[in-house]
């Protein structure tokens, strides 16, 4: 079980500052849990909102049948929480010191999740 505190205002304030380029700056009280959620929630919405990035501006893919559009569209929904995933054990790396001793500065990879839930990484740059 995960605790929900929505706020309408602040989620439609986040849309605004992503659609305008604008700056995301912490509220008042500081980054909260729930806050932290709002913003993980309005970027995930944004990705996601945005359909697979392979098929961005295809005639194809916007002439599709909704039935293909969905099957796509669950495929990048699981392709996204494995990059998120991995973003994530990056970002622990740094945390806790271990990341300096596998990759460089920057990383470009592209990651894949199969049927059997593993996911593969493809590294483009940035591993050592």
């Amino acid at each position: 079980m995960f605790p929900i505190d929505f706020d309408k205002e602040r989620c439609k304030l986040l849309l605004e500052c992503i659609e305008e380029g604008r700056d995301i700056v912490a509220p008042a009280g500081g980054w909260s849990l729930p806050e932290a959620m709002r913003l993980a929630g309005v970027l995930y919405f944004d990705v996601i909102a945005e359909g697979p990035p392979q098929y961005k501006g295809i005639e194809k893919y916007q002439a599709a049948a909704p039935e293909i559009k969905e099957a796509m569209a669950e495929t990048l929904r699981e392709d996204f929480k494995s990059a998120q995933q991995f973003y994530s054990v990056l970002t622990a790396m740094v945390w806790d010191d271990t990341y300096d001793s596998l990759y460089e500065e920057q990383v470009q990879a592209l990651i894949q999740r199969s049927d059997d839930g593993t996911y593969t990484v493809q590294y483009v740059k940035g591993e050592k």
